[in-house]
């Protein structure tokens, strides 16, 4: 039996560990993925970010999926800060 060596392409990358909880509950079981380097989160935090890889046969669809969830990078909202700037 031969096997599939699928090639895995990174879609994203944050500092935020509730990026990642929320990322992985909503493509966990749906699509096949992993974080690279999210256990460097807490050994080194704001140095390693963790990198959403997906498989390159998935890619479209999770990019299209993931198009409206905004990103907290380092725990804190950019959008809100913008906010404060435009009152």
């Amino acid at each position: 039996m031969s096997e599939i060596n699928y090639k895995y392409i990174p879609l994203l990358k944050t500092f935020s560990q509730v990026d990642l909880a929320m990322i992985k509950s909503l493509l966990e079981g749906n699509v096949e993925y992993y974080f690279k380097d999210e256990n460097f989160m807490t050994v080194r935090p704001l140095l390693e970010p963790a990198i959403l890889m997906i498989r390159e046969d998935y890619f479209e669809e999770v990019k299209e999926l993931l198009s409206d969830y905004e990103l907290n990078y380092m725990g804190i909202s950019v959008k809100d800060d913008l906010k404060d700037e435009e009152e």
